[in-house]
């Protein structure tokens, strides 16, 4: 493909775009593609079984598209003004191509295997789940400089279910904000083609869910995303305020002005950071001291708490255990060395199970509570500081340079071993 022509020809910033910065773009977007192809070229050795679901694409012309048009993934640039203007640099070819990541690999490698789980436990649970590839297609198609389309979308009894599939390290347990604006930029699309196209359906509900991989264990578990007042109307007009701006006066969305601080008082704010770094610096010390003098009197007790002595009054402390609630090998293997059967309990997939059964999950509702993030984005999107309603605490991180680390045999002042408490073997008590 003639990437530059390609530019040119179907994107309205093909007409003033400089020749070099062209250029300069698609060197770095094609020293970026060779990195990701090889990433998964090498992910594919590891796991064969992979390749039956990557579908291999122009990782060019996929760069040259997210960088030039609006895109779902990119909606959280549309939540402020700072974003609006990191947005407008790249629709300008001002701003290089990112490579890719051990995340993106993933995404990639893992997105047809999740989307085809979550579609056979949607399908088999929910009867009346029902795909829409035709909409899928007009979503997929760009407007006006905006792309929008989500992985699947479904219709069911009532109500639409938008459906994007993710691959994190971790599964998250509450939504991360760019997921959160991406899914509702797609409810917008969707809104919006509904108007033009089906207004009878333009109102019905919008069920917006994630499916998430999880490639430790093979499953795909869902995670409801909620419905944050006005920000689907937000994020679809921002893209259409910033797009127009970027093609109609080829220049960046206005920088936002930078708040200053009240330089009098910077003195006082550094003095009080060197002070609460010094504390956290005598508690660390502490903390050490504390875990070897837990060992050693651990050491000192054994592992039997109906053996440990009873303390005078007078020292002012008393034992208790605590025994670990985390299955560990330890405990695994007792359980085969004495023919018991390891008792399992089901950890349900909440969401999952409410996206299934639909309305038939409200009798199992237990409570309302208030969601506070949705609530913050909510008010946000109208336009309140959240400073106005909430109160921050401050979390001090430490830039400093690494500290060398004490020698792991250097006993802790105070800390000297005492005769009669080295660890010893734990002695089994036969069974009755």
């Amino acid at each position: 493909m003639d990437y530059k022509q390609y530019i040119r020809e179907n994107f309205p910033q093909g007409a003033f775009l400089p020749e070099e910065r062209i250029d300069a773009f698609l060197s770095y977007a094609k020293d970026s593609a060779v990195q990701e192809l090889e990433r998964l070229a090498e992910a594919i050795q590891r796991q064969p079984w992979l390749a039956q679901w990557y579908h291999p694409r122009d990782d060019i012309q996929f760069q040259i598209d997210h960088m030039l048009r609006i895109t779902g993934s990119q909606a959280i640039t549309l939540t402020h003004e700072q974003g609006m203007w990191e947005k407008s640099r790249q629709m300008l070819l001002l701003e290089a191509p990112g490579t890719g990541s051990d995340d993106t690999v993933r995404g990639t490698l893992y997105e047809g295997w999740i989307l085809a789980q979550a579609d056979q436990m949607l399908r088999s649970a929910n009867h009346t789940m029902t795909a829409l590839p035709n909409i899928m297609e007009k979503m997929g198609k760009p407007i006006n400089g905006l792309s929008a389309a989500p992985d699947n979308l479904y219709w069911a009894k009532d109500h639409f279910v938008i459906l994007d599939a993710k691959c994190p390290r971790t599964p998250h347990v509450s939504p991360p904000d760019a997921y959160v604006a991406q899914l509702h930029f797609y409810e917008a699309a969707l809104r919006d083609l509904m108007k033009k196209n089906y207004p009878e359906w333009a109102d019905a509900p919008i069920h917006k869910v994630l499916a998430q991989g999880n490639i430790l264990n093979g499953r795909v578990t869902f995670l409801d995303i909620p419905t944050v007042p006005g920000m689907s109307n937000a994020l679809w007009n921002n893209a259409q305020v910033l797009f127009q701006h970027v093609i109609q006066n080829q220049t960046l969305w206005p920088m936002p002005p930078q708040p200053v601080f009240d330089v009098q008082k910077v003195p006082e704010v550094e003095s009080l950071t060197q002070q609460l770094l010094e504390i956290r610096d005598r508690k660390n010390d502490l903390d050490v001291q504390e875990s070897a003098l837990k060992e050693r009197l651990q050491a000192c007790l054994g592992n039997d708490p109906e053996q440990w002595p009873k303390l005078p009054k007078a020292i002012g402390g008393a034992m208790r255990p605590n025994w670990p609630r985390t299955a560990d090998d330890k405990l695994l293997n007792a359980l085969r060395e004495n023919g018991i059967s390891i008792p399992e309990k089901t950890v349900y997939d909440v969401d999952g199970m409410a996206l299934a059964l639909g309305e038939r999950a409200t009798p199992f509702i237990r409570d309302r509570i208030v969601d506070v993030s949705t609530a913050v984005k909510a008010l946000e999107i109208a336009g309140v500081p959240r400073s106005e309603f909430q109160t921050p605490t401050i979390t001090l991180l430490d830039k400093r340079p690494a500290k060398p680390k004490p020698a792991l045999d250097a006993p802790l002042a105070g800390c000297e071993p005492l005769a009669g408490c080295e660890p010893a073997p734990v002695q089994a008590r036969a069974r009755p």
